[in-house]
């Protein structure tokens, strides 16, 4: 081969290797290709209305208002059943007269035994002693012409029910002293019940209650102790005076 063409192939040779190292310098150097067409994408989403995927926390139900009250209903078996109610319109920072005015008239509705007309004079009062006056029309006294179960039943069931409405040591009150009025007088005693001093409900933690009260009238009627059936009186003890509320 001559000379010149030796010479010539070596300089093709040698410049072909310093374009090829050339081109693997710059590719090295050269910054990344941001993909436009991704991006665009995305700024045409937003531009027509689709909202971007954010990270959402989970929703807060809100607290429910109102007040939980417990009630304690007859039923067919002569016991006492035990009803939640959420009421709406009782705000949770309410009295206790006005719980227990608002309780008892959600009882009301489920007494099948209570007297029809039967209503609260005046919200109960709770007096200083514990015990809960219940001032009711003259139509409660029509109770008396029952049978001694459903007088106890009917009692038994308000008593338990105010009794839920308030907690000692950090547990539930299982029944109340109530002094029963009818129009701010003192009912004497009831089918063969003394109500001359405040009535408790047997305190039985089970939800279902049956109703044997323990303040039966004496035996012996003809005795001085011994009141009639709806007999009313005005005298007033120290129980009847009115007390805080809760």
């Amino acid at each position: 081969m001559p000379a010149k063409s030796s010479f010539h192939l070596r300089h093709f040779f040698c410049a072909t290797m310093a374009l090829t190292a050339a081109g693997l310098w710059l590719s090295a150097c050269a910054p990344p290709v941001e993909n436009h067409a991704a991006n665009n994408t995305a700024s045409n989403a937003v531009g027509k209305g689709i909202p971007p995927v954010k990270n959402l926390a989970p929703a807060v139900k809100p607290k429910a208002k109102g007040t939980t009250f417990t009630l304690f209903v007859p039923n067919d078996q002569a016991l006492l059943s035990l009803q939640t109610v959420r009421d709406t319109s009782t705000p949770s920072g309410a009295t206790y007269e006005q719980k227990a005015k608002r309780v008892l008239e959600l009882l009301w509705k489920k007494l099948e035994f209570l007297p029809p007309q039967t209503r609260l004079l005046e919200p109960p009062q709770k007096t200083e002693s514990g015990v809960v006056r219940v001032n009711l029309s003259k139509e409660f006294l029509k109770l008396d012409s029952q049978n001694e179960t459903p007088v106890a039943l009917t009692l038994d069931a308000i008593s338990k029910t105010l009794g839920a409405l308030e907690s000692k040591n950090g547990k539930p009150v299982l029944s109340a002293k109530v002094r029963f009025l009818v129009e701010g007088k003192t009912i004497r005693s009831m089918s063969e019940f003394a109500l001359d001093e405040a009535w408790q409900a047997s305190e039985k933690e089970d939800d279902e209650t049956d109703a044997k009260p323990e303040n039966k009238t004496p035996g012996d009627q003809n005795s001085n102790n011994a009141t009639s059936n709806n007999a009313t009186t005005n005298n007033a003890t120290s129980e009847d005076k009115p007390g805080g509320g809760v």
